[in-house]
């Protein structure tokens, strides 16, 4: 039988593996426990740095943490010099953790340049996201439906992983989500973990036991990557979500499923009801 995750209501939970690249989580699996110096890594490492302190550090010293669009973070002079004084300063201290769900989704847009709908397990732990303005709360299966939607309405076209995090009782996780099979049973992702994933039998508290697929060409910005890829079923994944961001370039068209009969009946009604609390609570 397996293992069914306890909510867990009072402490924050990080999510490790920050899913800007593949390979980023091991890169520096030190940061934050000793010093090293920026001008000593290598480009994939300052990145990774650089993301965890938009989350971490930027996010919460400001009022100010719009993205702007189409410029990714790492464009900003601004801002890489303001990261690189802070680092070098003591700030490096700071970087020795995941990111929330919250700081997940204002880094992710800072990183890309890009807006995010960021979806919730309204099931899943609690989670406080305040200053994410753009959610909406629905339960595990609509979710991953939305995924699916989304995913089969890109057809032939790009697909970029689609960041998602997961919580199996004990740790928090981020894995990028690349496909899914026409039934919408089983999915698709890369895990920036080393060697085996988190959601491997073995590898997590929650009894989930992800497959290996096969090796394949992910696109991450401009640039391709040949990854490993691991297969999770619908079930087993729905029962550790968290939450899962879709970029805003994509969210029209799963919007527009919702009068285009490319949502089921019961899918467009999830939608329609997390879409009408959403607009509620922001009119409050």
């Amino acid at each position: 039988m397996a293992k069914k995750v306890p909510r867990r209501d009072a402490d924050p939970i990080y999510f490790g593996g920050f899913s800007g690249a593949p390979g980023i989580q091991p890169a520096l699996p030190s940061l934050g426990a000793q010093y090293i110096p920026l001008k000593t890594m290598d480009a994939q490492a300052r990145l990774q740095a650089f993301g965890l302190w938009l989350g971490i550090v930027h996010v919460h010293g400001t009022d100010d943490y719009a993205y702007r669009p189409d410029v990714p973070a790492a464009d900003d002079p601004i801002l890489v010099l303001e990261f690189t004084d802070d680092y070098e300063a003591g700030g490096w201290r700071k970087l020795g953790r995941g990111l929330t769900v919250e700081e997940s989704a204002l880094a992710a847009e800072l990183f890309t340049g890009q807006g995010v709908m960021t979806l919730i397990n309204s099931g899943g732990p609690a989670v406080k996201t305040p200053r994410v303005t753009r959610k909406l709360m629905l339960d595990a299966d609509a979710i991953l439906g939305l995924v699916t939607a989304s995913f089969t309405m890109k057809g032939a076209e790009r697909r970029h992983p689609l960041t998602t995090m997961f919580y199996d009782g004990k740790m928090g996780h981020c894995i990028g989500l690349v496909d899914v099979d026409p039934s919408g049973a089983q999915f698709a992702f890369y895990d920036p973990w080393p060697g085996h994933s988190l959601l491997c039998a073995g590898y997590n508290a929650a009894g989930v036991a992800a497959t290996s697929l096969a090796t394949t060409k992910i696109h991450f910005g401009e640039v391709s990557h040949d990854i490993p890829i691991w297969g999770v079923t619908r079930d087993e994944l729905a029962r550790v979500l968290v939450a899962t961001m879709i970029t805003l370039r994509d969210w029209p068209k799963i919007v527009f499923g919702m009068v285009s009969g490319a949502l089921s009946p019961d899918l467009r009604q999830k939608l329609r009801a997390a879409l009408v609390a959403q607009a509620d609570a922001a009119a409050t």
